[in-house]
């Protein structure tokens, strides 16, 4: 389940921020920043999560912890979805 999750969070990340990487080429634990993801990138990113994964964020989600790394994001989904 956790790599299923992580494939989807991959293309999420490319598909709705036109990154110019390959799923193979993100590390799930490299720092979003890494990438580029800025507070107006993630919100597009946001929209994704939730529609892809039927989560809604809470403003107390909003936090540097959770969106430190797609790891994170996939330790927070799997949260909300229990």
């Amino acid at each position: 389940m956790s790599q299923q999750i992580d494939d989807a969070l991959k293309n999420i990340l490319i598909d709705r921020l036109f990154l110019d990487y390959t799923p193979e080429e993100l590390d799930v634990t490299a720092p979003l920043e890494d990438y580029g993801v800025d507070s107006f990138l993630l919100q597009e990113m946001i929209v994704g999560i939730e529609e892809q994964f039927g989560v809604r964020f809470e403003p107390s989600d909003f936090n540097t912890d959770v969106f430190a790394t797609l790891t994170s994001v996939r330790a927070w989904i799997i949260r909300k979805q229990a």
